[in-house]
């Protein structure tokens, strides 16, 4: 009789499983089970493996990216409006505040491949994760830890926030039903829908734009005053400019089958324009308008060189965002040309 690992260690491994392709894996560890000893090396081998090949199945790269954007924002408005510019360039907050907000990353990534893809679920895992760090920095190195009132206040804001990317996004992500190719008015719908759902995405970052030049605006420091007031027309001209690119009008049903071709090959042009544009319209200002909003102290304090290690977290950030955002509209743009070529 072919021998059978001990109920209390498969139990063990099986705790480490992702549950979706747990009982997969668990009968393939017990195909190959020899002893005790040889089972438990195979599943350290095995494991690691099971949850990368999980998580690359169930985490998008612009979701995710989205998501740390949307955490470290709640975290920076939460100690921008409970502590101000002491904690965020005297105390080295910025770099304080992108412990929590990785630790918040990696609780989402984690919820996908263990738990669950519904938005509450995730946000959840994440800010429960968010807070381990502050535990064990609070026992070892209590000055790196961020103060409570900030930790709760941006764990708040940052559920609420993940929350809506996902809404917003994760059925794009998930992927939909294919229109047939001869479903023209179809297709000009569908098309017409992607573009107001990229529009309400970029619309929520214009807000992102508002709210800090409108917290440096309202401040008694002249430099900071003028830098959201500079911030404040950056986010006017990138919300006129996603508004003068919104899908046209309602297609008429009636129209006739050449005209809703015309239709269709028009809004894809104006997209493939929008798209091939959008560092001079959107992506060049907001990242523009972020540097702004952190490099007033560092530029008047040249001589410090820890206030540039402070925001470099931000920085980082702020230049990946703006890549992976050049990157993926690079790659949308070439799906439509594709399209356009084919119509043609």
């Amino acid at each position: 009789m072919k021998p059978t690992p001990p109920a209390s260690i498969e139990a063990l491994v099986a705790f480490f499983i992702p549950p979706a392709c747990r009982e997969h894996v668990l009968g393939d560890l017990c195909e190959r089970y020899q002893n005790p000893r040889q089972y438990l090396a195979d599943a350290a081998r095995t494991i690691p493996l099971v949850v990368v090949s999980r998580i690359r199945r169930t985490s998008n790269a612009q979701m995710l990216l989205m998501e740390a954007f949307a955490v470290y924002i709640s975290f920076l408005a939460a100690a921008w409006w409970l502590a101000g510019t002491p904690f965020l360039y005297g105390q080295s907050g910025f770099l304080r505040l992108a412990i929590p907000s990785v630790a918040s990353m990696v609780g989402l990534v984690m919820a996908g491949a263990y738990v669950d893809l519904r938005p509450m679920v995730r946000a959840a895992c994440g800010v429960g994760f968010g807070f381990l760090p502050e535990i064990v920095l609070w026992i070892v190195r209590p000055d790196l830890t961020v103060p409570s009132w900030i930790m709760m206040t941006g764990a708040a804001l940052s559920f609420t926030m993940v929350c809506a990317v996902a809404v917003f996004f994760l059925e794009i992500f998930a992927g939909r039903s294919a229109v047939p190719a001869g479903d023209i008015p179809g297709k000009v719908r569908e098309l017409q829908s992607g573009i107001r759902r990229k529009n309400l995405e970029l619309g929520a970052s214009v807000l992102i734009l508002v709210f800090l030049g409108w917290s440096s605006l309202i401040t008694h420091e002249l430099s900071r005053r003028v830098a959201g007031g500079l911030i404040l027309a950056d986010a006017l001209y990138v919300g006129y400019q996603v508004y003068k690119r919104r899908a046209l009008g309602a297609i008429p049903l009636d129209a006739a089958p050449g005209l809703l071709v015309e239709l269709y090959r028009a809004e894809l042009q104006r997209r493939l324009v929008a798209l091939r544009e959008i560092w001079w319209w959107y992506i060049g200002p907001f990242v523009g308008a972020l540097l702004m909003y952190v490099l007033w102290v560092p530029f008047a304090y040249i001589d410090k060189p820890q206030v540039w290690v402070n925001i470099l977290p931000f920085l980082t950030l702020s230049w990946l965002w703006g890549f992976g955002m050049g990157k993926m509209t690079e790659r949308a743009a070439r799906k439509l040309q594709e399209k356009i070529d084919e119509l043609n």
